[in-house]
């Protein structure tokens, strides 16, 4: 889930954009772009992720290609919630959700809890909250069967409904998914519309989406110009459905590195058994690290500290009934010195 997280970060170039834009109005729509790029690879994978361990890490340094680092962190078991921080020489991104499912009739719907905070380097701050998602169950028990599915890239039909808002200090966004529409083939349920409007609620922007596909801009008024096209997605590398269909960012988050905390996903021997094909293997251990961790909880109580985020109320951008963790930096320290003492031994049987 940890790095699943971080996915969302596949298009950050659009920070970037973001980042050197001068029009306000045009910033804030290049966020809806972003936002939207972050759903693009949800009805490839509807399977169930490995659920992080309590103290569970994932971090990710892709400076040089990208110019940014993350850390993420799981915070609480039961509902399961982790807390994100990126952080560019242009921009920061803050996010802390607690993801709930809940079965209606033959759909699981994930319900995440939170908020979402960018942050530019010229002052500007928009924050928002994630919409829900559903699935069907026959999507989840069939997903990879080409043939039930009747497509090459297993898809599977995933609903994103509802409005979705941006808020920043003088403008907001308006996206809405139609994840219910009626619209044409072309669009299916994956079309999404948004407007920019400024403190005086005058529309400013336009865009138009499909959240899997791509994402356009328009400019309202007499100066505008023709729609521009800012966001396509990525085509999946060859034999991606051998691959969980990953995309090449997602099959790089996988990549074992040196100096990773010892918290981090990918030392867990179980996730290293299930990518070896294993699954028996995998399955039996991951029991066992789910075990210890009901001991650990048991022996020391519910309340878990995060090792790596600290509780900042001051730091709630939308509602200050929502919990939100501050990164401390504490970790990019450990990480130099290579002193790992703070965290606790998650993946020993």
């Amino acid at each position: 889930m940890l790095q699943r997280q971080t996915e969302e970060l596949e298009y950050s170039y659009l920070l970037d954009l973001a980042s050197k834009e001068k029009d306000l109005f045009k910033q804030i729509s290049l966020i809806c772009v972003f936002v939207i790029s972050g759903y693009s690879t949800i009805s490839l994978r509807t399977t169930k992720p490995f659920n992080p361990l309590m103290g569970e890490t994932f971090e990710c340094d892709r400076r040089e290609d990208k110019g940014w680092r993350s850390f993420a962190e799981q915070i609480s078991h039961h509902p399961p919630g982790s807390a994100l921080y990126v952080e560019s020489n242009f921009w920061s991104l803050q996010q802390c959700y607690i993801l709930e499912s809940k079965l209606k009739g033959t759909n699981i719907c994930l319900k995440p809890t939170g908020q979402t905070l960018i942050k530019f380097k010229d002052g500007n701050t928009f924050c928002y909250e994630k919409l829900s998602t559903s699935t069907s169950l026959d999507s989840i028990m069939n997903c990879g069967n080409s043939k039930k599915n009747g497509n090459s890239l297993n898809e599977n039909r995933v609903e994103i409904n509802g409005q979705l808002i941006i808020k920043g200090s003088k403008a907001k966004a308006v996206l809405t998914f139609h994840g219910d529409s009626k619209k044409s083939e072309q669009y299916s349920t994956k079309y999404v519309t948004g407007k920019v409007f400024d403190n005086e609620n005058i529309e400013r922007y336009q865009i138009e989406a499909r959240w899997d596909k791509w994402a356009k801009i328009l400019k309202i008024g007499k100066e505008s110009n023709s729609e521009e096209v800012i966001w396509n997605s990525t085509e999946l590398p060859p034999n991606s459905n051998k691959m969980h269909n990953f995309t090449q960012f997602a099959i790089e988050l996988n990549e074992e590195e040196i100096g990773i905390a010892p918290t981090d996903s990918r030392r867990r021997p179980d996730q290293r058994l299930c990518e070896l094909g294993e699954f028996g293997a995998a399955n039996r251990l991951k029991k066992c690290l789910e075990q210890a961790q009901r001991e650990r909880i048991k022996e020391k109580g519910k309340d878990y500290q995060p090792k790596w985020f600290v509780l900042d109320i001051s730091s709630n951008g939308l509602s200050k009934e929502q919990p939100f963790y501050k990164f401390t930096n504490e970790y990019w320290k450990a990480k130099d010195t290579q002193n790992w003492d703070k965290c606790p031994e998650l993946f020993a049987v």
